[in-house]
């Protein structure tokens, strides 16, 4: 969840926030227990039939782009946490089909 701070300058299309006081509670407690996966919530879905790949790429590209949260990173600056915003940018995905193991 926290990225360190680097010396190299964010790009201009970056959006720096403070953090709130939630999400600096949840990098406290990643910091406790780094990996835990205490907040993270599993979902499996099985797709019958044959999947469009540029629809679902096209899909996923829009929810990212519709919620800031998915593109947004936390980093400690001057010992402050705040959240980076990315840009809206094509989300890549990989075709597995290709892959000799699947995952």
């Amino acid at each position: 969840m926290d990225q360190s701070t680097s010396n190299q300058p964010l790009p201009d299309d970056v959006y720096v926030f403070p953090a709130s006081f939630g999400q600096q509670r949840l990098w406290f407690l990643n910091e406790l227990e780094p990996d835990s996966s205490f907040y993270n919530i599993p979902l499996v879905a099985r797709i019958k039939g044959a999947l469009k790949h540029d629809v679902l790429r096209l899909v996923v590209n829009e929810i990212v782009a519709r919620h800031e949260a998915l593109r947004t990173t936390f980093a400690s600056e001057n010992g402050e946490l705040v959240q980076h915003v990315a840009p809206v940018a094509d989300v890549p995905l990989n075709d597995r089909r290709r892959s000799p193991t699947l995952w």
